[in-house]
């Protein structure tokens, strides 16, 4: 008998169209290794929302989860190289560098990453990126 997952990703635009400048396959990689955090340390019924708007001279990237949560001494490390939290399981195929990389990603974008958590609530990760300049 097949296991019926009861997941839910949304995605909020304020914009229909937001340019930034960027290496389009290293944003997608970041991009997808927070989203498959979001998958990696949740049970059954995840629920993703993801919200996309301009803010002053950047893109404000926000992706929320309802996974189990990160406790504050993860969190402060959460972007160390080869740091491995309490909450990750032993069997994970993770690289340790996931989140690591994801920092440099945006680092080299001249961007910014923060994140929250609340255990047994949510995550948050919230990336800002700077807007492509306007040519007229």
């Amino acid at each position: 008998m097949s296991q019926q997952f009861q997941n839910h990703f949304e995605c909020i635009f304020d914009e229909e169209k937001i340019l930034i400048n960027g290496d389009s396959s290293l944003l997608k990689r970041a991009f997808l290794k927070v989203l498959s955090n979001a998958v990696t340390h949740n049970e059954n019924a995840i629920k993703v929302i993801i919200k996309v708007k301009s803010a002053n001279e950047n893109v404000v990237i926000s992706i929320q989860d309802n996974r189990k949560g990160i406790n504050e001494n993860d969190l402060e490390h959460l972007f160390d190289r080869y740091y491995r939290g309490i909450t990750t399981e032993k069997n994970s195929n993770e690289t340790k560098l996931d989140m690591a990389i994801v920092k440099e990603i945006v680092d080299l974008h001249n961007g910014s990453i923060d994140v929250s958590s609340k255990a047994h609530e949510y995550t948050k990760f919230e990336i800002k990126l700077p807007l492509k300049e306007k040519h007229y």
